[in-house]
């Protein structure tokens, strides 16, 4: 289909290239298997859950677990049926462990995050305006805001390029200076987005910390998106997760938007060398991990590595990665 036949908005999202559905479609399209090839790629960079696959599979392929009601096959809610809005708001009070029960009638059901903020970056900005965002986050965030509503993402720096804290982490001081950055550059600010637990970073971040953001964006008429996708990905020793949910009182709760979904349950350098040690491991290594520069992080240098992947392919990589470091060199 030629350009002039189809809108502009159309022809952004077919000319658009995502990073991470490229690589994805790489090692996906020449997998690797220990037998049958061992020389195909391997994957550690898509952040998808493979290590509970023993106790997931036996459940979705039992007879019980599939109830054919005629009442499916007619149209219903488009944003969820009762009965599945139902069973999700059992799970978010349970797990979520939420101050009240969840109101199936407060939910709307898509087909995962990613839709979830598609759809609010279209109906919280314009075009041109901005949501904050802390950085690094998952690249696929920019691509969610801008490729369709042409919201663009503002970044709440938690690693700087400099990096002078050990250990740096979140604060209310870098949204504070992220907000007045945007603002001094005449950007019109609409929201604030948090991925908590974070992703790439993993930072749960403490409930003082949530409320004095939410003070702060309610000061200044902000709607916050809290995307909890990964609430229950978090291991014994680890801070507490506190969900937004579990709150008694929030300054504005009719401009939190809390995004829940089952996937993640059920499932002296330089960005130069960062990226061409990135090509390096693909092209010689067959190796894939997702460089900083991918998810906005300030300071070169840092990878995002998936862990819960098939454990064959995470000991297979991490030789990989190591025989790679000892052989890289970067071609100048």
């Amino acid at each position: 289909m030629e350009s002039a036949d189809i809108s502009k908005r159309a022809e952004v999202v077919r000319n658009w290239e995502d990073f991470l559905n490229k690589y994805m479609n790489i090692c996906n399209n020449d997998e690797y298997d220990e037998l049958n090839n061992p020389n195909g790629y391997i994957n550690l960079g898509t952040g998808i859950n493979n290590i509970c696959r023993d106790i997931i599979i036996p459940r979705l392929t039992s007879a019980h677990v599939w109830d054919c009601n005629l009442d499916l096959l007619q149209y219903r809610e488009g944003y969820g049926i009762l009965k599945l809005r139902k069973a999700l708001s059992t799970i978010m009070t349970e797990f979520l462990d939420t101050y009240e029960p969840v109101d199936p009638e407060d939910l709307v059901c898509v087909v995962g995050v990613t839709a979830c903020l598609d759809i609010l970056a279209h109906c919280l900005a314009d075009p041109g305006e901005v949501i904050l965002a802390p950085t690094p986050i998952y690249g696929r965030i920019y691509t969610d805001f801008m490729q369709r509503s042409q919201v663009k993402l503002w970044p709440i720096p938690i690693i700087s390029k400099e990096n002078e804290e050990l250990y740096p982490v979140l604060t209310i001081d870098k949204v504070k200076k992220a907000y007045n950055d945007a603002v001094s550059q005449k950007q019109v600010v609409k929201a604030l987005l948090l991925i908590n637990p974070s992703n790439p970073l993993g930072d749960i971040y403490n409930p003082e910390l949530l409320l004095d953001i939410f003070s702060f964006c309610n000061e200044h008429n902000l709607h916050v998106i809290m995307d909890e996708v990964y609430a229950l990905s978090v291991f014994n020793g680890s801070p507490e997760f506190y969900s937004t949910l579990k709150f008694p009182v929030l300054p504005n709760k009719n401009k939190v938007h809390v995004l829940y979904g089952i996937s993640k349950i059920c499932g002296s350098s330089s960005f130069v060398q960062e990226r061409d040690f990135f090509f390096y491991l693909i092209e010689k290594a067959h190796l894939y991990i997702v460089p900083g520069e991918e998810l906005f992080c300030a300071q070169p240098g840092w990878f995002r590595l998936t862990f819960t992947a098939n454990p064959d392919h995470v000991n297979a990589g991490l030789k990989r990665l190591e025989e790679a470091i000892k052989n890289y060199t970067l071609k100048v």
